[in-house]
């Protein structure tokens, strides 16, 4: 389940949005950055459309949506520079070529987690939000779930199958790169296929 499916009807775009930056967080960085920022833009044109404080200005660009000031006096401080955040993150990522670190894009949906929750919170609250904590565990694992689909119909995998599709798919450096160096994962994985090979002999 996503840590976005608090999200009620009336905001279906923005869990669209949302949901497909968390997804990225492991895999594409890079385009979990380009989600949440979507993400962020669908939010603040939502609450230009609702909130009474509000009119739309002739410059709809999101930098000059975000710091018009009814809209910075409409929003917590706290939760405004979350916002400055996942536009700062985004935009870095649109005209920056340096890598996205894995940890900034999940910092940038944590954030936009956060800046969901208050929306609801303030503008919708019949809707339930019992289950809303933010949870790592949720976060899309598509290598692992790849791995699992393997693992359940052939029952032993060769470590050489991670770097071919539809494994290579995920990341054009292979689970080397997906992973940046993150040997753990490795030593993990070359542990279960050991055991299952062990298994199957």
């Amino acid at each position: 389940m996503s840590n976005f499916a608090f999200l009620p009807r009336e905001l279906r775009a923005i869990a669209e949005a949302a949901t497909g930056a968390e997804g990225h967080i492991i895999g594409d960085p890079r385009a979990t950055c380009f989600h949440a920022r979507f993400a962020l833009e669908a939010i603040v044109h939502w609450l230009y459309r609702h909130a009474s404080s509000l009119r739309m200005p002739y410059d709809q660009s999101l930098g000059a949506l975000l710091h018009e000031p009814a809209f910075q006096n409409l929003l917590p401080q706290t939760v405004f520079q979350k916002a400055r955040l996942i536009q700062k993150v985004g935009n870095q990522a649109v005209h920056n070529p340096r890598p996205v670190r894995q940890y900034d894009a999940l910092q940038a949906v944590k954030e936009l987690h956060h800046l969901c929750f208050w929306l609801v919170r303030t503008y919708v609250p019949a809707a339930a939000r019992d289950d809303a904590v933010w949870q790592n565990d949720r976060i899309p694992q598509p290598l692992i779930e790849m791995i699992i689909d393997q693992l359940t119909a052939r029952g032993v995998m060769e470590a050489s199958a991670l770097y071919e599709p539809p494994f290579s798919d995920l990341h054009a450096g292979g689970p080397d790169e997906l992973f940046s160096g993150r040997d753990h994962v490795f030593d993990a994985l070359r542990d279960l296929h050991s055991g299952l090979a062990t298994t199957a002999a």
